[in-house]
């Protein structure tokens, strides 16, 4: 199965990988460096971060290309977004349930409630104007309340010192509606975050995957065999046993603050996020923390590009619902970025007759998975089949 780590190595060989060996410190100097490195396509590792004891690696899922690696398709070396989008649909369509283990490289170093501490991790403060230092890269397990079945995503965590963090959970997600049963119902909710899990669950987090079905399975199909997990510390919940780190949260649905950080639309959002205390941490001895550079940034926003399969999916069934003559969508976001950039080529099969004025003014006006269209493209381009 690939590991996180197994792709550090690949880029690594491959001379993609810049590693900085001076100390950084992760306000602001980190992530400064990290956008710059994104801009040369490389991933970066920092191997000293100002008052960590932890190597920070960024900036590996930047293209269809190494999506591939992270899939052990090397051999694929023309892989497309397409292709990949077919992948984690066929994933989902057959899901591979987890194995359980009983002992786990996530689990070499544990730290207990009576002495955490999260300050030592190197969670990156990016911009001016943000509430301060985010995990953005931690996959959120949780269980869903009504069947049981583990749920994964990933949310942005801001750190409040000590054991204390706040976790921001847009509306539209499952972890949403979980949160709001537990405080009808007065109860906390558990939560697990893994950073640096396996490459295949960081994709399915970010996939639409059906409430009746698991990310963590789908992950397990995505790399062609059962995801080892192992119960958490201070839960039932299971987490992926090759993860670099596992933090584990109980939250408290109504102690809530509004936070503030730079989005992937290259404007600030804020969110309101519960309070959270951290019941134990779990980390491999020779761990390395993954964070991902917020705002505009490449790898930030390949990976939640994964959201638009589903969606080019989805209204590709709506049109030919409406538009028989409808031959082929899809749609285009280059580089990879979720905001008002991305196209909408529409194909039109031979000999059609239509009034493509109102098909375009048709598709922008849709909505789709919580999506307004026209909020996330900025231009419709109508073709002729031979096209």
């Amino acid at each position: 199965m690939n590991q996180f780590r197994d792709l550090i190595r690949k880029l690594d060989q491959a001379g993609e990988l810049l590693t900085v060996n001076r100390s950084v410190s992760a306000q602001y100097e980190l992530g400064a460096l990290l956008k710059r490195a994104e801009a040369r396509r490389k991933a970066i590792l920092f191997t000293s971060v100002t008052n960590s004891d932890f190597p920070v690696v960024a900036s590996m899922l930047t293209s269809a290309q190494r999506i591939a690696q992270w899939l052990c398709l090397e051999y694929e070396p023309n892989f497309s977004r397409s292709q990949h989008a077919d992948l984690i649909r066929a994933a989902i369509e057959s899901p591979i349930g987890v194995a359980e283990v009983s002992d786990a490289p996530c689990k070499e170093v544990c730290v207990d409630a009576a002495v955490v501490d999260c300050d030592n991790l190197p969670a990156p403060t990016f911009f001016a104007d943000d509430s301060g230092p985010f995990l953005t890269a931690a996959v959120g397990i949780s269980k869903n309340p009504d069947n049981g079945v583990l749920n994964a995503g990933i949310y942005r965590i801001l750190m409040l010192g000590g054991n204390q963090v706040a976790v921001s959970v847009g509306p539209s997600s499952d972890l949403f509606r979980f949160i709001v049963s537990a405080q009808e119902q007065g109860v906390t909710i558990s939560i697990a975050l893994a950073i640096g899990p396996s490459p295949a669950l960081l994709m399915a987090s970010a996939a639409k995957v059906p409430a009746d079905k698991s990310e963590l399975d789908v992950a397990g199909a995505l790399n062609g065999a059962a995801l080892e997990v192992i119960r958490a510390e201070t839960s039932d919940l299971l987490v992926p046993a090759d993860a670099e780190f596992v933090i584990e949260l109980e939250v408290n649905p109504t102690a809530t603050i509004i936070n503030k950080m730079g989005e992937f639309g290259d404007y600030y959002g804020e969110q309101l996020a519960r309070v959270a205390t951290v019941t134990a941490i779990t980390h491999r001895k020779d761990a390395v923390f993954h964070a991902l550079l917020a705002g505009a940034g490449i790898e930030h926003n390949s990976i939640g590009f994964i959201v638009l399969y589903e969606i080019e999916r989805t209204l590709r069934a709506l049109i030919s619902e409406s538009y028989p003559s409808v031959g082929d969508l899809r749609m285009h976001f280059d580089p990879p970025r979720m905001g008002v950039l991305g196209d909408i080529y529409i194909q039109l099969k031979l000999s059609a007759d239509i009034d493509t004025k109102q098909l375009m003014e048709d598709v922008f006006a849709l909505r789709c998975n919580e999506f307004d269209i026209a909020r996330l493209v900025r231009r419709i381009v109508v073709v002729d089949s031979d096209i």
